[in-house]
């Protein structure tokens, strides 16, 4: 696929979108009280248009799947502990826990 055939099919996926990132930040977030994102972006392994999404809380780290047309979550996701994170996969939490920050891939 060339790469205006790729930018293309992007763009038709966007347009696709009926679930906001803001409104998929807010159900990742609701999962689980006192939960914050730490990344969100397109799942681009997914079958279907869905946005991954990280959450921190309690020093652990939610992986899961949030469908992009109806804003479910979809299947139960996966919990790792953020002390066994290495290198790039261990975001700088105490900061982004204090800042609110978000990753958001494009």
């Amino acid at each position: 696929m060339s790469d205006d055939a790729g930018t293309l099919k992007g763009t038709e996926a966007f347009a696709n979108i009926r679930v906001p990132i803001r409104r998929a930040i807010a159900i990742a977030e609701a999962r689980a009280a006192g939960a914050r994102i730490i990344d969100i972006g397109l799942d681009e392994e997914s079958d279907q248009l869905a946005y991954k999404v990280r959450t921190y809380r309690h020093n652990e780290i939610w992986t899961g799947t949030i469908d992009a047309s109806t804003g479910e979550i979809i299947g139960e996701g996966v919990v790792t502990p953020a002390a066994s994170l290495q290198g790039k996969e261990k975001p700088d939490l105490p900061t982004s826990e204090r800042q609110g920050w978000v990753s958001r891939k494009r």
